[in-house]
């Protein structure tokens, strides 16, 4: 949802500069909390001025586009005495704030050429005294969202989502903080994480995160250093690639394919073999991969292997949407709706299935993770020591890992028996409109909680509370609601479609195209889903080639 501009920007700075300081102020430098106490010290029209230009695009800003109440010109000194603006900005940094127009006039009044391209005229005005009014730049926007980051604990909040919860759009919840360190145990941390963010690493950094360990916060920094890691060895020895790798798989890192690969090219494969044999009886990602390095390697030391776990699999149906696909933009297929629109498969089939009277989502990760959000709303505010540093949160530390159900094991497995007994709608009804972690939109959630049985709901979040979001990935294409059963090719008239009957219960459907395999993560949803006796079908693309 757009929101206009705040009519209190001083205030909502105001609020999250103290609200930093209050809660992670021993991670900001001596030099920082100057630059805090000075904004703390504007009066409040320059502070509401630095507030509104600091919101705004950032960029050189002329002073006489100002147009905002009260003594403008006054303001803008007093900020520059601050420290938190620059007047004397280079000419050749002021050329955003000129249109086109304007630095023709530029280059008219010095004698130059007006012809050609605003880049073409910027590079005749380099090096030239051109700027005839006064012009500022704002200081210190990298630090205010630093602030903005450890008020809210998270970075995708910003002071304008102050305004949404002013207004009533999104609530944060009340509760009572509970101490702890935040996301960030030392300022060493909090560089680290940004730096990891941008991948800007400096010397120490990686080996640091990595030997810190995992953290407890989804925004961990850990695994940006791990993927670091494990790039830079890529260009060693096999035989010191696989000590670094084996250290950091006795870190937690899932590296076991890796190890044994550089295990194997090093002459070890005994190493290799035991190496993935020890991860391929898990059902995850890596336990896959692990099981198929291991029958390679079991093939070339004619070894044989101990019985592994064998998945589940969906029944296999053909589906064919009438019209069949073409080539739309980028050279990717699309197909046709009722309407005649061509769009990607998934819409297309929703769209078809309307036809049909059923209804169905794309529900591939997102709806479910902002049920999971629904669900558990009010576990997520429980008085766990640690894990609600500051106010203004949308969830605990540990929210969205496998940390937040061991440390409310109890509260959840209760939660869990309730939804698969009565299902999901009334946790989900109750909570709409709450600033929750995960939930990015309540649509998707609220169908989910309105059509899908309750042991799916169960089934489907047990995991996702138990290994946390990361295990999303995978989860099938569509969830179809259920209805009558009925014949698709009666029901269209005689259209050539398929497949000839849908089932009467609600289902998952995950849709391949005639290239397409199913990925690791896939197969084990479909592995659970059928386990817990949840329908879930593979649907195959035929029809006429696009080619």
């Amino acid at each position: 949802m757009a929101v206009g501009p705040s009519p209190f920007p001083g205030q909502d700075l105001r609020l999250v500069v103290e609200g930093a300081i209050l809660a992670e102020g021993h991670l900001l430098s001596a030099g920082e909390l100057c630059v805090a106490r000075a904004i703390l010290g504007l009066g409040e029209p320059a502070l509401e001025l630095y507030a509104r230009l600091t919101s705004r695009q950032p960029r050189p800003f002329r002073v006489s586009e100002l147009q905002y109440p009260g003594d403008v010109p006054g303001q803008v000194a007093e900020l520059d005495a601050a420290g938190l603006l620059s007047r004397s900005v280079p000419d050749a940094r002021c050329l955003p704030a000129f249109s086109a127009e304007e630095l023709k006039a530029a280059c008219r009044r010095l004698g130059l050429s007006t012809r050609g391209s605003r880049p073409q005229l910027e590079e005749r005005l380099a090096g030239q005294r051109w700027v005839d009014e006064p012009v500022l730049l704002l200081g210190h926007l990298a630090l205010l969202r630093r602030f903005e980051v450890l008020f809210f604990q998270t970075p995708h909040l910003s002071r304008q989502d102050l305004v949404l919860d002013r207004i009533g759009i999104a609530k944060w919840a009340s509760y009572t903080p509970t101490g702890g360190p935040g996301l960030f145990r030392s300022r060493a941390a909090l560089l680290g994480w940004e730096r990891a963010r941008r991948r800007e690493w400096r010397d120490g950094d990686v080996e640091r995160l990595i030997a810190a360990g995992p953290g407890a916060a989804v925004l961990d920094p850990w695994r940006y250093a791990v993927e670091a890691r494990v790039l830079a060895l890529e260009s060693q020895p096999p035989a010191e690639r696989a000590a670094g790798l084996r250290e950091l798989l006795d870190r937690g890192a899932g590296v076991r394919v890796p190890l044994a690969r550089a295990l194997e090219q090093a002459g070890d494969r005994a190493g290799a073999l035991q190496t993935v044999l020890a991860g391929r009886d898990v059902r995850s990602g890596e336990g896959m991969a692990c099981a198929r390095t291991a029958r390679r390697l079991a093939r070339a030391t004619r070894v044989r292997l101990p019985p592994g776990i064998e998945l589940r699999e969906a029944p296999v149906r053909s589906v064919r949407v009438p019209g069949g696909p073409a080539l739309g933009e980028g050279l990717r297929p699309t197909w046709p709706t009722a309407s005649g629109a061509r769009v990607s498969i998934e819409p297309a089939v929703i769209d078809w299935l309307g036809a049909l009277g059923r209804r169905a989502i794309h529900a591939e990760g997102t709806p479910w993770i902002a049920l999971y959000a629904l669900v558990f709303a009010d576990l997520y505010f429980l008085p766990i020591p640690g894990m609600l540093p500051t106010r203004f949160r949308s969830g605990p530390v540990d929210v969205g890992t496998p940390g937040f159900y061991s440390r409310r094991r109890a509260a959840v497995e209760q939660r869990l028996e309730q939804v698969s007994k009565f299902g999901s709608l009334d946790y989900a009804m109750a909570h709409d409109g709450s600033r929750l972690a995960g939930l990015t939109s309540t649509a998707g959630a609220l169908f989910l909680a309105e059509h899908a049985p309750p042991n799916m709901v169960t089934c489907v979040l047990r995991r996702l509370v138990v290994e946390g979001w990361s295990a999303a990935p995978g989860l099938p294409d569509l969830f179809v609601t259920g209805g009558p059963p009925r014949r698709v090719d009666e029901a269209l008239s005689g259209l050539d479609a398929l497949p000839a009957k849908l089932q009467q219960t609600p289902f998952f459907a995950e849709i391949k195209g005639p290239t397409d395999t199913l990925r690791d993560d896939q197969r084990i949803w479909i592995d659970r889903l059928v386990e817990n006796g949840i329908s879930v079908e593979l649907w195959e693309l035929t029809g006429k080639s696009f080619m």
